[in-house]
């Protein structure tokens, strides 16, 4: 019924625009031209020397007379024919003749009589100006080019119309004075953008650079122009060098084991009159470190073409070219690619077929094969891809002979497989190794030859996010339903976002008659959109803007102005000639219109200061994967100033000169363009005296212990193997360091994370070790992956073709370790891979809410035994390739019977939420990767091999229910009832009902609401000054079918503003992306020194005897100084280490059970974040958080892994993301955080927090990380509870909390430091109880805020907790159930909580606490008796 109002809608709106279109009445028919309504706005000049000038035409014809119908229209002359499904005509007119042509229309019936219109189209051909008048805008040649090119801004003055893009020539432009031309495609528009390159082998003059087009036959109406340079002829290069060293890595760069020959050489110069420059087309060195007077060179050159040659290096000074820096021969020749063998096979399923990609990748001579890349990306820039897990789609063999399946659930409709596994699968980091999988298959069913049709396409500004549009429309295919669609936008730098569309993307009905709705960045979308529909059957449909559809239909163009680059009245910055020698600077952009009255564009600003950003790119094919995501910076408007302003930072020490940028998504606009239209306006100006942007780099290394390693022969015996790198940088410091290690035999091997190291040092030592053991097999490890990052976020990589390579100074040959056998009979042998022999999954469907599968699976080996080095891992594929990983567990294990310390099979679990209508209609195909035995033989199980052990393979998605769904409800802070859900449809409707009035009220949603699973309700009417008020909640997507109930709480209205809000907001948005693998070897934790930090004021030292006895603790001027494990202000309490705290599965939260001896009562503690807030600067929330979702992860048997998101309430397309790691401690262990040394004890845990940035309302808001701590017991009568705060005598910088029942406590101590964007500050934690009374005499609650400064990267916090034993009762503070008791302010125990670096934002539950690098938990207990309670 919706899809037929709505369609009524369309149609009135259209017949009422047409009645503005020229138009002809007979006695049969109203022909109405519709050619500007589907063309668009352009009109063109001819195209050629002689009148050549074309254009589409479309008429609507609509019947007078029920009895003539017209069925086509025809003409024999001049033109071609158009053709609809309905009573829309399109016509194609070509004529050769100046001035303005005529012609007729004849429309035919379904009887053949022919009904003729005279004169109805007219087409005017207009040659262009005999003389294009060039301008251009300032002829001083600039000396920053963008990405090695030069760019000119050339206004045309006399032009009136533009050329048609797809019908013009190339423009080539030719230079004087040593410059080489940049061939031009493209349509001109009264301007040209012209891009040039120097040639260093030419000798350069004084004299000016001129510059004329050719274009083809129209080439002498284009004037000459005239670029001044800016240069002169004074010196040379010789004279001006004082000294250098230059370096080549390798020595022959014929040969290159890793990919690159890299230039890396010290200069030090009289003057800074000079640039250098090579002979090729790998862009010029770059200064790295330094200055311009002495500093450091570098430039990389990886194969990328092939070539053979000679490359030169020389210096351009001066207007003199010299070419005795360096030369030497290359030979590059393109890498030999692995060699790729595929056999097809089809599986049946239950609703279709499944298709397997099953092959051989062999000839892999290359230390490292690469990431595998699959082309599946929902969005992204230039058909973005996905890395796959390591241990996919390989099935067995080794590095050199790998056994691959890729296998995909398709349609029983199917014909081809080509648009399922959408462009290739790649090996990034080779160039030529992609490879497409195809095949023709013959279709189950049959019968669907039409392809979709699109009923309705809107584009939506969207109010919720003015940087966003919405993409809505109405597909129907009513056979085999619609596969997916892909809508590309072309924007700024010949750039292209692509949005990947699919089922998943439905919001109201099916594949087969549905609405769709996606959103896109605006700052992604210039000009016209194009969008291809494909069916399951492989039919397709394609339209871009201005497109017809659907008869009298055309695909709208976006809802707002096309900029150019004549519609810019001035680019500026608020800061300029910038001093960046010690620190960042925050800065300002702000672009003009000419039109100040446009507000609804948004613009983004990317800064290229990296090295690889100075190179060409358009060398480099696949530029994504090389290069990563940039930062873009968003605009905003500035209502004052009536300029687009955009925020953005520029990070520290970078080389003296104007940097490059460019601004989406104008075309062309960056900064050698800006500068050639606004002078030095556009400039950003920036000085170093010494800069550093190259990341850290590996200055030596040492095999561990040696080169060769013999493999121990005792069973007990086990030798640490690896690399001990040095790392140097030169002023950022080295903050995070990534190593993977893998063999000849192991695929995935081990990787190795040291991140956010303390105090960013200069040089630093990282041990990538692992153990062997005599069950090993010999192998060469080898370093397959290399990645540093230093304290301003610069990084290195290898292997990565366009960036710096931390090895390469290591360039002529591979870091590698081998392992050897003494004498082979003294070891295992084995060369059979592991086997699977049990396989349960959960559920055969999944559907709606039903959506979590659990496997459980034994790998059995009776050999060398399972290896517990990597778990496998279960991947879910859907129908557009599209991969979900989940790491396994180990449940238990069985020891080999002969060798106890291997084990002869490992039962396994691995769990998988599925997200809303993945694998829909086509389902899931099953596998399972990477399963290792300890010689490293390989195995897999795709869904082939499943079937053929009789194990399930496969997983129904259907749709499901069509009511909609509800999965949770929470009321928040600012009045609003978020609902979480399914199946809302474009126009839901909210029922809610009072449970104690039975009043219903029925609410629309506007429409585009936020986001398709989350309903944003307003309920602040419903709210009552005296009463909580409770309501039933149902949605409905029709206004008729009602969802499942869901009840709400909506708290009081306070009298006065209170300062905590009754109920914390829930995190909107859902993590579905799998965590990554965990580091092997503990992550050390970054910090950096900068003003001075608190202290806590010196205490007297407490206790009877004082501070415990000797055995205890020892007086110090700063209070008592505790003997591990005795804690406390008075060393009286002892920590409990024969406890087992239990961690929760679906949040981050610890609980800790203990068993008074004496009462025998139960106690329990628990640990939780409550909530995160944003405060503003008088003290008062202006937004909360409730943090509870999250995806679990289990890393090892002591630690655990959180993630969540949130969305920013200040601006929904914002988020942050959030990880907490928590750590069980077995032995006692020191750990560091802030430079705060911690000491782990036996049982206890600690949580690691990080929280990515957070995007405040204001500048001077903070935020408050709320904690959560209780204590409770199972007795009932003669017990007291009671709670203190203050600062703490067991380190000098810290706060703690004590929350007590009876003779057991629950003790926290809290860092006054937090780790805020890179630098250790000090932070003040404040407790609420005050503002949240919970406690009774047998449950005791504590809230404390962690306060959290204003930050922009990220925070890092570090907690840690603890359970005592109190010798004292509850003091006159206490809440009874019993008579008078006391409480000893001093007998403490501990929880360290750390205060959290950069931006925090965390989405987690009640009862949970959000931290990554360094939370602790512990458990303790008094040593002594406690006194009974007076009765």
């Amino acid at each position: 019924m919706f899809f037929k109002i709505f369609k009524l809608i369309i149609l009135i709106n259209f017949f009422s625009v047409c009645k503005s279109f020229y138009s002809v009445t007979t006695n049969e028919f109203i022909v109405s031209d519709l050619s500007d309504y589907f063309n668009g706005p352009g009109d063109y000049y001819s195209t050629g020397s002689q009148p050549n000038c074309f254009q589409r035409f479309f008429a609507l014809v609509e019947p007078l007379k029920n009895n003539i119908l017209p069925k086509q229209t025809i003409d024999g002359s001049l033109y071609v024919n158009g053709s609809s499904d309905s009573k829309v005509f399109q016509y194609y007119f070509v004529t050769s003749s100046a001035g303005i042509s005529n012609y007729n229309i004849i429309i035919q019936d379904y009887n053949s009589n022919n009904y003729t219109i005279q004169n109805f189209f007219k087409l005017e051909c207009i040659l262009p100006p005999d003389t294009i008048i060039t301008n251009v805008t300032n002829n001083q040649l600039y000396k920053y080019p963008f990405k090695s090119l030069y760019y000119t801004f050339v206004k045309f003055e006399n032009l009136e119309k533009q050329f048609k893009t797809n019908y013009m020539d190339f423009i080539y432009q030719k230079y004087s004075n040593g410059f080489q031309s940049y061939a031009y495609s493209g349509g001109i528009d009264k301007f040209l953008v012209s891009k040039f390159s120097i040639s260093p082998t030419s000798i350069f003059s004084n004299d000016d650079i001129i510059v004329n087009n050719t274009y083809s036959s129209l080439s002498s109406k284009f004037n000459n122009y005239i670029l001044k340079p800016y240069y002169t002829n004074d010196s040379s290069f010789t004279s001006n060098l004082i000294s250098s060293s230059v370096n080549k890595y390798p020595n022959d760069c014929t040969v290159l084991p890793y990919g690159q020959c890299v230039f890396f050489s010290y200069l030090k110069m009289k003057s800074t009159n000079y640039f250098l420059m090579t002979n090729g087309t790998y862009g010029n060195p770059q200064l790295v470190s330094g200055n311009e007077l002495s500093g450091y060179y570098y430039l990389s050159i990886p194969p990328r073409l092939g070539a053979t040659g000679a490359m030169s290096i020389g210096s351009f000074e001066n207007g003199v070219y010299t070419s005795s820096i360096l030369n030497f021969p290359i030979s590059y020749s393109n890498i030999q690619t692995p060699q790729i063998f595929t056999s097809i096979f089809t599986l049946q399923t239950q609703d279709g077929r499944m298709v397997q990609f099953g092959g051989q990748l062999i000839n892999n001579s290359f230390p490292y094969r690469g990431d595998l890349y699959i082309s599946n990306k929902k969005a992204g820039l230039n058909r973005p891809n996905t890395k796959a897990p390591s241990c996919y789609p390989y099935l067995g063999g080794t590095k050199d002979n790998l056994i691959f399946s890729l296998n995909v659930p398709v349609s029983p409709y199917s014909k081809s497989i080509s648009s399922y596994v959408t462009t290739s699968y790649t090996f990034i980091n080779f160039v030529g190794t992609t490879f497409n999988l195809m095949a023709q298959l013959t279709p189950i069913s049959i019968g669907d030859t039409i392809p979709p049709v699109v009923e309705n396409f809107e584009i939506l500004e969207n109010p919720s996010n003015p940087d966003e549009i919405i993409i809505r429309m109405i597909i129907i295919d009513q056979v085999s339903g619609v596969r997916f669609f892909e809508i590309s936008c072309n924007f700024a730098l010949s750039q292209t976002y692509f949005y990947r569309g699919d089922p998943t993307d439905l919001v109201e009905g099916t594949i087969f008659s549905g609405v769709y709705q996606i959103s896109i960045p605006k700052y992604y979308t210039h000009d016209r959109i194009s969008l291809t529909i494909v069916d399951n059957a492989n039919n397709n449909l394609y339209l871009s803007t201005y497109s017809s559809y659907n008869g009298i239909k055309r695909v709208e163009p976006f809802p707002y102005p096309v900029i150019t680059l004549l519609d810019i009245s001035n680019v500026y910055f608020e800061k300029n000639d910038l001093d960046l020698s010690n620190n960042g600077v925050d800065n300002i952009l702000y672009i003009q219109l000419k039109n100040n009255t446009i507000k609804n564009l948004s613009f983004s600003l990317v800064l290229l200061v990296n090295i690889e950003d100075k190179t060409p790119d358009f060398f480099v094919s696949n530029l994504d994967y090389f290069y990563g995501p940039r930062k873009n910076y968003q605009s905003k408007w500035n209502e004052s100033l009536k300029v687009y302003q955009i925020e953005f930072t520029i990070p520290a020490r970078l080389p003296t000169g104007v940097l490059s940028y460019y601004i989406n998504p104008v075309e062309n606009l960056n900064s050698a363009v800006l500068y050639s239209m606004f002078g030095t306006n556009s400039e950003l100006r920036v000085t170093s005296n010494d800069c550093d942007i190259m990341g850290p780099i590996v200055s030596s290394y040492l095999t561990i212990p040696s080169s060769t390693v013999i493999i121990p022969t005792l069973p007990t015996q086990t030798i640490m193997v690896g690399f001990s790198f040095l790392i140097e940088d030169h002023l950022n410091g080295i903050n995070s360091v990534y190593i993977t290690i893998t063999s000849d035999l192991d695929i995935i091997g081990y990787e190795f994370k040291f991140e956010n190291i303390t105090g960013t040092p200069l040089n630093y030592t990282v041990d990538a070790t692992f153990p062997i053991h005599s069950y090993d097999k010999a192998q060469t490890y080898t370093v397959s992956k290399f990645k540093t990052i230093d304290g301003q976020g610069f990084g290195t990589e290898y292997p990565n073709l366009v960036k710096v390579n931390p090895l390469f100074k290591f360039n002529n040959g591979p870091i590698s370790v081998s392992t050897i056998y003494d004498v082979i009979g003294n070891y295992i042998q084995d060369t059979t891979p592991p086997l699977l022999t049990s396989w349960n999954v959960s559920k055969q469907t999944v559907q709606d809410l039903d959506n979590t599968l659990v496997f459980d699976f034994t790998i059995e080996d009776l050999e060398s035994g399972v290896s517990i080095v990597n778990n496998p891992s279960v991947i879910i594929v859907c129908d557009n390739s599209l991969q979900i990983e989940g790491k396994s567990e180990i449940i238990s294990s069985v020891q080999n019977a002969v060798n106890q310390n291997i084990n002869k099979s490992i039962t396994y679990r691995a769990k998988i939420t599925v997200p809303f209508l993945f694998g829909y209609p086509n389902g899931i195909s099953l596998g399972l990767y990477g399963v290792f035995d300890n010689h490293r033989n390989l195995n897999g199980f795709d869904a082939k091999k499943l079937n053929s052990l009789g194990f399930q393979f496969f997983v129904n998605a259907p749709y499901g229910q069509n009511n909609s769904i509800i999965a949770s409800t929470f009321y928040n802070s600012d009045g609003f009832i978020i609902i979480k859900g399914l199946k809302f449809g474009i126009n839901p409707k909210v029922k809610l009902i009072n449970t104690l009035s039975g009043e219903t009220h029925i609410k629309t949603i506007p429409t585009p609401y936020i986001d398709k699973t989350i309903i944003y309700l307003n309920v602040t009417d419903f709210r009552s000054s005296s009463l909580s008020i409770s309501l039933r909640v149902y949605v409905s997507n029709n206004g008729v079918d009602f969802s499942n109930e869901f009840i709400v709480t909506l708290p009081p209205i306070p009298t006065e503003s209170p300062t905590v809000t009754d109920t914390p907001s829930p995190t909107p948005t859902e993590t579905q992306t799998p965590t990554p693998t965990p580091t092997p070897t503990p992550t050390p934790t970054p910090t950096q020194t900068q003003t001075p930090l608190p202290t806590n004021t010196p205490s007297p030292c407490k206790g009877n005897p004082i501070c415990g006895g000797n055995d205890q603790g020892k007086c110090t001027k700063n209070g008592c100084v505790c003997i591990l494990p005795y804690f406390g202000d008075d060393c009286s309490s002892k920590v409990i280490i024969d406890i087992k705290p239990t961690v929760d599965e679906t949040q981050p939260q610890v609980t800790i059970p203990y068993e008074q001896i004496n009462t025998k009562a139960k106690v329990s503690s628990l640990v939780s974040v409550y909530s995160l807030r944003e405060i503003d600067f008088n003290g008062k929330i202006k937004n909360e958080y409730l943090l509870d979702e999250w995806n679990y992860e289990v890393l090892s048997d002591n630690e655990f892994k959180y993630s969540t998101e949130i969305i920013n309430k200040n601006n929904v397309s914002s988020s942050t993301n959030i990880i907490a790691i928590i750590k069980k401690f077995e032995t006692t262990t020191d750990i560091v955080f802030a430079n705060e040394k911690i000491t782990m004890l036996p049982s206890t845990m600690k949580y690691y927090i990080n929280i990515s940035n957070y995007q405040f309302f204001d500048k001077l808001h903070s935020l408050n990380l709320v904690m959560y701590t209780s204590i409770s017991t199972s007795q009932i009568d003669d017990v007291c509870s009671a709670s203190s705060f203050g600062d703490s005598s067991s380190q000098l910088s810290s706060q703690y909390i004590k929350i007590q029942i009876n003779d057991v406590s629950l003790y926290g101590e809290f860092i006054k430091r937090a780790i805020v964007d890179g630098e250790i500050i000090g932070v003040s934690n404040r407790k609420l109880d005050e503002e949240l009374s919970l406690n009774t005499g047998n449950n005791a609650h504590t809230f404390i805020a962690i306060e959290i400064p204003n930050y922009k990267d990220s925070i890092e916090l570090d907690p840690n907790f603890s359970v005592l034993l109190e010798s004292n009762s509850p003091s006159d503070n206490s809440i009874c159930n019993s008579n008078k008791s006391g409480l000893s302010k001093t007998q403490l125990i501990g929880i360290i909580i750390g205060s959290v670096l950069f931006a925090v934002v965390i989405a987690i539950g009640v009862t949970y606490l959000v931290f990554r690098n360094s939370t602790s938990l512990r458990i303790k207990a008094r040593s002594f008796k406690l006194k009974p309670f007076k009765k």
